[in-house]
């Protein structure tokens, strides 16, 4: 049984009550405004690359009209991205895009969370620094189980010796930042079923992990995959990230738990990495509220992963009582496990029709009853982010 804890036995976080984060949502309370907060993908979303007439790839992107927005709003920005960590010189790059200085910034594909001071510094989050620190992993060496804590040179060099023969697999390094850092995979031009194949393999060869594809901006095409697989703790990614700054910015400015004070999120991205951080659903349990925004510039994996997302999360009552019925049949053990025996040696109408039930069983089993709220929109880039803050 689930304890139930009454809000006067909560305390908020004092790293996030220390926050110009939860400044700005609790002045927006005090004047009667809605506790809104955006929170951006960056490479794709606040500035786009093409090629100029030399066939060199250039940034271009002005947010000068976000900016202004969130400023006189007084409305918090969040920065979600796949880069490694973040320093003076990104904030000083996202300046030159006419970008306000972030209020928080998720790094490392959201394996590390920063929060800015009043004195404009950005501190890293001990509280969940720990969490990816105390991140169990378990692998099989020499037909024996081995249990240990996530650590990316070992899982560096366990996919060194056991990805080699998918091809485009450019081999797996260690990206540092200023938590534990973690493994990335180089992909170059690998089909997309391959890559479905090798993601598959990862995740069941190595429990406790997560594999997070990003796509090379200056490579997308239909037909393959050339970017990045980052093989992040199983508690870390764009979507957990969000999920632990929305719960304790949520404590922090709303401990009474009043639905009018509910803070809501406005996540936007453009990439497959940013994916689940569009899709998070959130139900009357939570305490608070996200809505995602896919920009017109998706890349097609993601796109497509998007479309299989909602049709989990949009189930109808009558489709959430037939699985319900199902698994009554027989256990969830039992029928999860013949599912993912099914990704394993189906073919690949089977294992498209395994995932997509697997992905409804997790919403119908989720106790909270979480459903997505997201949609995609027509401007791509600084354009779309503009078209969304606008409407806040």
């Amino acid at each position: 049984m689930n304890e139930i804890i009454e809000h006067e036995e909560l305390e908020s976080n004092p790293e996030f009550a220390a926050s110009v984060l939860v400044s700005k949502l609790s002045e927006r309370l005090q004047e009667g405004k809605s506790a809104d907060l955006t929170i951006l993908d960056v490479d794709g979303t606040v500035y786009e690359k093409t090629k100029n007439e030399e066939g060199n790839w250039q940034k271009h992107g002005d947010n000068t009209a976000t900016s202004g927005i969130l400023e006189q709003e007084n409305i918090p920005l969040v920065l979600c991205t796949g880069r490694p960590d973040w320093n003076e010189k990104a904030d000083n790059e996202m300046q030159g895009l006419n970008l306000s200085s972030a209020d928080a910034v998720i790094a490392g594909a959201g394996s590390i969370i920063y929060l800015r001071t009043p004195d404009g510094r950005l501190e890293l989050s001990r509280d969940f620094d720990k969490i990816q620190r105390e991140q169990k992993i378990s692998y099989q060496y020499n037909d024996q189980k081995v249990d240990t804590i996530y650590d990316p040179e070992l899982i560096a060099n366990i996919l060194n010796n056991q990805l080699t023969q998918y091809q485009g697999f450019a081999g797996c390094r260690v990206d540092t930042n200023a938590s534990i850092g973690y493994a990335t995979i180089d992909v170059e031009k690998i089909p997309f079923d391959e890559l479905s194949k090798m993601l598959r393999e990862i995740n069941s060869s190595i429990e406790g992990v997560k594999t997070t594809p990003s796509e090379n901006a200056e490579d997308i095409n239909d037909e393959y995959f050339t970017g990045w697989i980052m093989v992040l703790p199983a508690s870390a990614g764009k979507d957990k990230a969000v999920r632990f700054l929305m719960e304790q910015t949520a404590n922090t400015i709303n401990p009474a738990k009043i639905d009018q004070k509910k803070p809501t999120a406005h996540t936007v991205g453009d990439a497959t990495i940013d994916i689940w951080m569009l899709s998070l659903g959130t139900g009357s349990k939570d305490d608070y509220n996200i809505k995602g925004y896919g920009l017109g510039n998706l890349t097609p994996l993601a796109t497509k992963r998007l479309k299989k997302l909602s049709n989990a999360f949009a189930l109808n009552d009558e489709e959430r009582q037939q699985i319900l019925a199902d698994i009554d049949a027989q256990t969830i053990e039992q029928q999860t496990a013949q599912l993912r025996q099914q990704l394993l040696t189906g073919n690949d109408e089977e294992k498209a029709a395994a995932s997509d039930q697997l992905r409804k069983i997790s919403v119908v089993q989720d106790p909270n009853r979480r459903r997505a709220d997201f949609r995609i929109i027509e401007q791509s880039g600084p354009n779309g982010v503009l078209e969304v803050v606008k409407n806040i």
